[in-house]
């Protein structure tokens, strides 16, 4: 089940998914105290601002200014299957520089995306040096790991600042290769890090 939803948060966004499937938008908040015997609708108005806060629906100030999170929509038993993770920051595509540590956000991933991965995270990208594959403002899911292997799309940190490359090793000598030939590739010494594997892509159009 969803991490970090408590039992009457998780029956509210199954609710909601039902009705977004049904008839194609969510239940008002109305309809959500008679469903779930609610006295007041400031009951059910701190439930929605914890699945909000946790990435799970957007609201606005329409009536019926309850909208499933795109990753959450049409996904029969939403809540099974699905693990939400901590956007942490920007992390250059390009010159390396310093990744944000503060958690803005968990942003909901189906589990079979990270298969697992207990530590997963997300991080949002600044730059054009892996487009076309990789765009600026597109968001990357990393597994953590310390190694990699030739052509593998990694977190790397030099000097204390992250960058995204593709991970390439010949010889002793490690070179974190730019996809954009705009960008020159970076060669590094002992004095870097691989912070984790690149192995899901978020994009919004």
């Amino acid at each position: 089940m969803a991490r970090d939803l408590t039992d009457r948060q998780r029956e509210i966004l199954d609710y909601l998914c039902e009705m977004d499937q049904e008839r194609g938008y969510p239940p008002s908040v109305r309809e959500i105290c008679t469903r779930f015997d609610i006295a007041s609708p400031n009951g059910v108005q701190r439930h929605l601002v914890a699945l909000e806060r946790k990435g799970f629906i957007v609201r606005d100030s329409m009536a019926r200014g309850i909208r499933l999170h795109p990753t959450m929509r049409n996904a029969k038993g939403a809540t099974e299957g699905v693990r939400a993770l901590p956007l942490l920051g920007n992390v250059a595509a390009g010159p390396p520089r310093e990744a944000l540590q503060d958690v803005e956000a968990s942003i909901p991933i189906p589990e079979e995306w990270i298969n697992g991965v207990p530590d997963a995270f997300i991080l949002r990208v600044a730059g054009e040096s892996m487009a076309p594959a990789i765009q600026a403002g597109d968001m990357v899911v990393v597994r953590p790991q310390a190694r990699a292997e030739n052509g593998d799309l990694v977190v790397a940190c030099i000097e204390g600042e992250a960058t995204v490359k593709r991970f390439h090793r010949d010889h002793g000598r490690v070179v974190l290769i730019a996809d954009n030939p705009d960008y020159d590739d970076i060669p590094v010494t002992d004095d870097f890090l691989i912070n984790g594997k690149v192995i899901g892509l978020l994009r919004r159009y």
